[in-house]
């Protein structure tokens, strides 16, 4: 088996957790199911920039600092993250696919007309990668928003799905 724990973010019922979970028990010993909704100092800085529910991009931003609490408070080093509605088919070498980088996600080519991709829906993540990344979260939002608007502005004016998430 994975000797890296698998996380799960799940606040929300959805009817197919429970496969999800009895299908990746086949690769992964331990999984963890996160739910916390609880993160005022992001929501004291975050703003809504997204053709999203406000209540389901907020999940996903929760996700990460719930992460980052967990692997603080537990003293995990290393973990994979995917969503719930995946499923893995196939044993990995996670630590040899991680190696000494702090966090592998997939990330198109193709990042034209504002697509600024990059996909943590399946991520291999270590704590350093993830307290990193949420303190770029809340310093962006606090101080760098300027940052976020023109790719807001041009999903906007371009009627485009989608926005900051």
């Amino acid at each position: 088996m994975n000797t890296l724990p698998l996380f799960y973010y799940q606040p929300n019922y959805v009817d197919f957790l429970e496969l999800s979970l009895k299908l990746n028990r086949r690769i992964f010993d331990d999984i963890i199911v996160l739910k916390n909704t609880n993160y005022p100092e992001f929501d004291s800085v975050y703003q809504h920039m997204s053709s999203n529910k406000e209540e389901f991009e907020k999940y996903c931003f929760y996700r990460f600092f719930n992460m980052l609490d967990y692997c603080k408070e537990n003293n995990i080093q290393k973990f994979v993250y995917c969503d719930t509605d995946a499923i893995f088919l196939k044993k990995l070498d996670w630590e040899n696919i991680i190696k000494d980088e702090e966090c592998v996600l997939g990330v198109p080519d193709d990042q034209s007309n504002f697509l600024d991709a990059a996909c943590s829906h399946f991520s291999i993540w270590t704590l350093k990668g993830l307290e990193s990344f949420c303190n770029f979260i809340l310093e962006t939002y606090k101080s760098r928003i300027d940052r976020l608007l023109p790719k807001w502005n041009y999903h906007k004016a371009s009627f485009t799905g989608g926005g900051i998430c």
